[in-house]
């Protein structure tokens, strides 16, 4: 029942259910400890009872309504309107706490009846208007002491307007985030007992529909279908799934409405109301019979972590290889072959230093093949074409479709990586050249799964325009030039595209939608200006970002590409602010930093080397060359502007030493690893003293036996890492490990 708090005051016992009813219509759950305002609106269940501890009027403003509502009250006690009653009646009448003129009794009733207080009786279907205290009144401050308790029957019941018949309320709250989350926290379901009248039979009864029309969440209309046992059931169409069930028990009267799709709320609003009204037949007509409140909590979408760095992912490199015997021609003292898998193995390791890689392998022989069944590691596929020789014919055509099917292969592939795919051939394709609709479907293949397609010629006697079509950018959607090579070095000096490389994601990674979902991505922000998705074109939202990088969002799905600027050389984070709505129009906004660094491998010679970093990861790299022959002293390299961080993502620089090392293994950590490397380190600069064969013992001096040394100028390693200046080197090594800033075999 509907019930107005005339005083301002404390909760200090409920029974049954019951909420505020806010001013935008919201039901609140009402606790114990609550403080309610005066004129606060108050709604119970059929029985529930709101004790509350009222503060006391100061005599200022008691005065004040005395004297403003005398006429009024006087007027509504001689219209006998029951909630105006001064107080009990002989007959158990309602009475009130209204304000208004005082009229003593001697004798009053104090039966179970006559001892409602602070209730303004009236069915819940009826919009409660109270009377409106004038404007000084209202303005006043109440005291903050208070007491005494209005306390309600057990057996207190509805309280009808002369000539209305009471019917049981149910009141139903349910929560959308329960349909994502914890039920038992935001409950998707509840179940109320409706009493109904004895003259009526619950066999017979019914749920209708709101009066008002309800949409599901992204706005579909809502159409209300009955379940045969008088409930009802909402749903977009008549064969759709349910988005509302309001079931009816008529064994134990019992109604239960749960909800089982989001709904659409309006704007601003945080919870949806709707009712649903309860009938039975009689006398050729619905009498009424009981009412079901429901108010639904929306659920917003929300932050899960912190903006997000975002870099390229790694890459998946899908590697066809012309086996043939046109690969058997010598190219500077072997075979085109040989020479072409000693430049793919540098290739993948060029690869690798970005980041995660993974490499499917196919044999371009006269049966082409498969090396492997899955995806593989950089040196797993290494060790795998290790022993490939030149022979027999080759089929190019159907390499193609092998290569297509090796490429959807999932297991081992990186998610989000970039992708890329280089052909090897020795010879021109002659009969085994592509038709139209076979570089048609390969540059489809290409579009489709984003892979930018390399074709190198390996000596002479191959034609670039042999090889026109299967060159191709799936990225940019535009053809690329074929390389012909006729010299080891050139293929040693083929770059890897990964320093513009494009970084993929979505703009859900670190957002909750909720139950609601992704209504679309309202606008990108990039500096201070602004672009919304009245811009996009068939869907898509390209722009240019702060630092030239192009930036494009499927504006539906939240699916983003970023394109790094070709002509950054340095680290750096390039901010890109988004909002995203749920179907609702609930808004979430948030930054996506993407990473723009160039890695640059900084190779060391023979002789003593000052090697210089950038703003940006620099590899420094050694080779077994640089190790002192018996009886010379040790070669000394100085490497300067060395700095810590993740390189992927802070711009961290790397210390590769797998081709110094002999026999080491990053798996045996840091104990292990300090037998070949130990380290001292101060303020002035840190010292890599190096055995390459791992001779380094306990009681040794490291300096009268290693074969290398690397110094950093004026970097203190330990320091850098946030270790104590006695962190032991096995200590310090794995944190390097860790961090990605040190290269050793697996």
């Amino acid at each position: 029942m509907p019930i107005l708090s005339l005083s301002a005051g404390r909760v200090t016992a409920i029974w049954g259910h019951a909420y505020r009813i806010e001013p935008n219509g919201a039901l609140v759950p009402l606790h114990v400890g609550d403080q309610i305002t005066g004129w606060q609106q108050i709604l119970t269940d059929q029985k529930g009872i709101v004790e509350i501890e009222p503060k006391a009027l100061s005599p200022k403003l008691l005065a004040l309504i005395q004297a403003a509502d005398a006429d009024h009250a006087i007027a509504r006690i001689e219209s006998q309107a029951p909630e105006a009653a001064p107080a009990a009646g002989l007959e158990g009448g309602s009475g009130s706490l209204l304000p208004g003129l005082r009229v003593d009794r001697v004798h009053e009733s104090v039966s179970p009846q006559g001892q409602i207080v602070g209730q303004i009786p009236e069915t819940v279907d009826r919009a409660i208007t109270p009377y409106q205290l004038p404007a000084e009144v209202a303005a006043q401050q109440l005291d903050a002491s208070g007491s005494g308790a209005i306390e309600l029957p057990p057996n207190a019941g509805p309280f009808p307007l002369p000539g209305e018949t009471p019917v049981p309320v149910a009141l139903i709250t349910l929560s959308e985030k329960g349909l994502v989350g914890d039920t038992a926290t935001y409950p998707v379901s509840q179940t109320q007992a409706l009493d109904l009248s004895p003259a009526l039979d619950p066999g017979h009864f019914s749920l209708q529909p709101p009066s008002t029309s309800l949409f599901a969440a992204g706005g579909q209309a809502l159409i209300w279908l009955s379940d045969g046992h008088g409930g009802l059931v909402a749903r977009t169409a008549a064969d759709g799934p349910d988005y509302v069930q309001a079931r009816w028990d008529a064994s134990t009267q019992q109604v239960t409405v749960t909800l089982t799709g989001p709904l659409q709320h309006a704007t601003g609003a945080d919870v949806l109301n709707f009712d649903l009204h309860g009938v039975v037949p009689s006398g050729g007509v619905n009498q009424p019979a009981a009412d079901v409140f429901v108010a639904v909590q929306d659920d917003a979408p929300h932050l899960m972590a912190p903006p997000p760095l975002v870099a390229q992912a790694g890459t998946n490199l899908m590697v066809v290889l012309d086996t043939s015997s046109d690969m058997a021609p010598s190219l500077n003292g072997m075979t085109r072959l040989q020479a072409t898998l000693q430049a793919l193995g540098a290739l993948i390791d060029r690869y690798a230093e970005v980041g995660p890689v993974a490499v499917r392998l196919v044999q371009a022989s006269d049966t082409p093949h498969l090396l492997g069944s899955t995806w593989l590691s950089s040196e797993q596929a290494k060790s795998l074409v290790a022993s490939l020789y030149a022979h027999g014919d080759h089929a190019f055509d159907r390499a193609f479709t092998v290569a297509e099917d090796a490429f959807s292969t999932t297991d081992g592939r990186i998610d989000g990586a970039h992708n890329v795919s280089y052909f090897f051939v020795g010879g021109p394709s002659g009969s085994d050249a592509l038709g139209v609709t076979e570089a048609s479907a390969w540059t489809q293949f290409l579009n489709d799964h984003q892979i930018t397609s390399h074709v190198i010629g390996v000596g002479a006697g191959v034609t670039e325009s042999d090889w026109a079509s299967v060159a191709y950018d799936g990225v940019a959607h535009a053809a690329i030039d074929p390389v012909v090579v006729t010299s080891p070095s050139a293929l040693h000096q083929i770059e890897p595209d990964h320093a513009v490389s494009i970084i993929k994601g979505s703009l859900l990674d670190t957002v909750a939608m909720g139950a609601d979902g992704l209504g679309g991505v309202v606008g990108i922000t990039v500096g201070d200006q602004h672009h919304s998705v009245a811009e996009a074109v068939q869907g898509i939202l390209t722009i240019t970002t702060t630092l030239g990088g192009t930036f494009s969002v499927d504006v539906h799905s939240g699916q983003y590409s970023y394109q790094p600027p070709a002509d950054a050389t340095d680290f750096a984070l390039d901010p890109i602010q988004f909002t995203l709505a749920d179907k609702d129009g609930d808004p979430v906004s948030s930054t996506l930093n993407a990473v723009v660094n160039r890695f640059n491998v900084v190779n060391s010679t023979y002789f003593n080397d000052t090697l210089v970093g950038h703003h940006g990861t620099d590899v420094f790299t050694w080779h077994l060359y640089d190790v002192k022959q018996w009886g010379t002293t040790s070669s000394v390299d100085h490497v300067k502007g060395f700095e810590f961080g993740e390189p992927r993502l802070a711009g961290g620089d790397v210390l590769d030493l797998r081709d110094l090392l002999q026999g080491e293994h990053a798996a045996a950590g840091g104990d292990a690893l300090s037998h070949f490397i130990e380290v001292d380190s101060n303020a002035a600069g840190t010292t890599l003293h190096i055995s390459s064969g791992g001779h380094f013992y306990d009681g040794v001096p490291a300096a009268a036996i290693q074969d290398h040394a690397i110094v950093l100028d004026g970097v203190d390693l330990r320091a850098g890492l946030g270790l104590t200046a006695d962190t032991s080197s096995a200590v310090l090594l794995n944190h390097l490990l860790a961090q990605g800033q040190l290269r050793v075999d697996p």
